[in-house]
Parts: structure tokens; C-alpha cells; sequence
């Protein structure tokens, strides 16, 4: 099924969908979307396998339907730029078209990252933020239709949450957050896929190193109470298909050392439900489109990717899909 959203005047370039070549400086951007009608879901990856000094992004295909093995990691596409020494992370794919996804690099040179789009059929990237100064954007994340990105910005030793058009002619980047106290991050943004509200982690409360989940509505209004008051750390956050559980990762406790992967209620964070066994350091969950799964990534030795089924006891291991002889971290999972 053929899926549009308005990306007017974006990329200059083409993407492939049923053998016909879709030039993207028309109105409409139309892509072969994912998941949906039988069409393979994609899962999207950082990993330093290409070039050692970098971070690259590699993606992997899965039918319809089926739970990724071992066996579909054993050759990644990388997407590098060039053989520059990048960092390419905080990954998220297009909720209208699988084969865009938007990235944090760091090729402004320095410590500074920018938020870029990347087309996955041709590798054509474009720059959607720019930062000013010696500022920093990270943690990209797209709205529901695809028309705008949210992410995380520093200025200084302030992080707020920025919502912006898509559309660079007209992507002016607005502070939802409007936090003022030195020291207070607010980071990891995930837009709900209903379109509704924004998840972050932030030390609003506190302004030192215990981060708390919040959500908020697109437009700065209605913050939430923190959904994750608990002594110990909660970063990470990441919606369901359905929009009313939110997985995350937590340091539990004044003296939590190791990540462990929880779920919780999006609209009051109860029903908590344990995934992992708290034994090494389980980072970076998303669902499947069916929610049947999560994948996350893993400290059991090198840093590599895991699934599991949301019912499983959280003592067991995942399921262990990429190779323990390169570091593979930041999984998404498209429609």
C-alpha cells in the first residue's frame, strides 16, 4: 500500500517503490511505507562493523509477520556517507515510509551533531537542524504523519525538547520544554505513534543525575507529572504500537548500577512489568509493530542486539541476533 506525506522541496533525489523511481521535489514524497500488506518491516542499527573509529547505521529487512533471527543479521547494508570518521546514532525510522529515517552525526565537526535525513534506497542525506553556536541537537524522533521531528537540543548546561517542521524552508525549531536552571537536561525524545504526546527522560526535578520519564503534548502544554518517581535513574523511553505502554530502561534504586528494561501504563506509570534480569546492562528497547516483541541491545559481552518476547519471564536471556565480534546498539523497529 503506497503511503504519502508532504515533504515539499526536501531531498532532490528518488526513492524506489514497485520498480518506479519517485523524484522527491514534488509536493508529495510517496514511499513503499512498512510492514503494512504483506510488505517486510525494517529494523535499523548502529554498529561499528564498516569503519572501527565510527558509528554507522546498518539496516536488516524481515517479512511480514516473522520475528527477526540470527540468520538476518549475518550481512547488514551499511549506510555510510563516506569513509569519514563519523558518529551516526539516536536513529528513528519515518512512521509513513521505511525507507527515510532520521540520525544524529557528528560532521559539523567538533563535539557539535545536527539531526539529518537519510534516504535508505540512495544514502542521499539532507541537514534538518542547525544548531547554533556550539550547541548540540540529538535524539531525533518523527511525528505520526511524518511532518515534523522532535529532538533534543543543549545550549550551555540547559537540554530542552524542540518540535520542528520537516520541510526546511519552513523548519523553524520551537521549545516545548522552556527549562531555565543550569544543569537541567531533558532528552530522549519518542513521539507516540497516535500523534498525541511526547515521551523524554529529564532531571527536571532535581537537576543532577536521576532522570524521571515524562510526557507532554506537542505544542509545550500539559507536562506530566514523572511517570517514573522512583529512587534510581529512567532514561530511554519508547511507545508501543498502540500508544499506552511506554518501555524504558531504569537504574533502580540509590545505589542501581545496571540498566534493566521495564514497561509501564503511558497515562499514570503503573502496571509495571520487568523484561530483563537486571544482571548486566539491557539498553535502548523498542517494540515490534505487533508488540509481541522488544529488542533492545546488551552488555553480556560485546555490545549486541537481543529480542525477546514481551511475556517472557524477564530471568531469561534474549535471544541473541547479531555477532559478539562487533558492537551493534540502538535498535528501531519500522511499522
Amino acid at each position: 500500500m503506497t503511503r504519502r506525506f508532504s515533504l515539499t522541496g526536501l531531498l532532490g533525489l528518488s526513492t524506489l517503490c514497485g520498480g518506479a523511481a519517485l523524484v522527491a521535489f514534488s509536493p508529495l514524497l510517496t514511499g513503499c511505507g512498512g510492514g503494512g500488506g504483506g510488505n517486510p518491516t525494517r529494523i535499523l542499527f548502529v554498529t561499528d562493523t564498516f569503519f572501527p573509529a565510527n558509528k554507522e547505521i546498518a539496516s536488516v529487512s524481515i517479512p511480514a509477520g516473522q520475528a527477526p533471527t540470527a540468520a538476518d543479521f549475518s550481512s547488514p547494508l551499511p549506510h555510510p556517507i563516506d569513509t569519514a570518521v563519523y558518529q551516526e546514532q539516536g536513529l528513528a525510522i519515518s512512521p509513513v515510509d521505511s525507507n527515510l529515517a532520521i540520525f544524529q552525526s557528528d560532521r559539523l565537526g567538533g563535539t557539535r551533531t545536527a539531526i539529518y535525513l537519510i534516504n535508505l534506497t540512495t544514502n542521499n542525506t539532507t541537514q534538518l537542524t542547525t544548531p547554533p553556536g556550539t550547541d548540540v541537537d540529538t535524539d531525533p524522533t518523527w511525528s505520526n504523519d511524518g511532518k515534523k521531528i522532535a529532538f533534543a537540543r543543549r545550549s550551555g548546561t540547559i537540554t530542552n525538547i524542540y518540535v520542528q517542521d520537516i520541510t526546511p524552508s519552513i523548519g523553524i525549531p520551537v521549545n516545548i520544554t522552556n527549562s531555565t536552571l543550569a544543569g537541567t537536561t531533558n532528552k530522549n525524545t519518542a513521539w507516540s505513534p497516535d500523534g498525541l504526546r511526547i515521551a523524554f527522560a529529564s532531571n527536571r526535578l532535581s537537576g543532577g543525575s536521576d532522570f524521571d520519564i515524562y510526557t507532554i503534548n506537542p505544542d509545550g502544554t500539559q507536562i506530566s507529572p514523572p511517570l517514573t518517581p522512583n529512587l534510581g535513574s529512567d532514561e530511554a523511553p519508547n511507545w508501543n504500537p498502540s500508544s499506552n505502554r511506554i518501555i524504558y530502561q531504569a537504574k533502580i534504586g540509590t545505589t542501581g548500577t545496571v540498566w534493566t528494561i521495564f514497561s509501564m501504563l503511558a497515562s499514570n506509570g503503573t502496571q509495571i512489568q520487568t523484561h530483563t534480569n537486571g544482571l548486566q546492562d539491557d539498553e535502548r528497547p523498542c517494540y515490534s509493530p505487533d508488540s509481541k516483541y522488544i529488542l533492545y541491545h546488551s552488555r553480556v559481552g560485546p555490545l549486541a542486539l537481543y529480542l525477546r518476547q514481551t511475556s517472557d519471564p524477564s530471568a531469561t536471556l534474549g535471544t541473541l541476533l547479531t555477532p559478539l565480534t562487533r558492537n551493534s546498539t540502538q535498535p528501531v523497529w519500522s511499522k
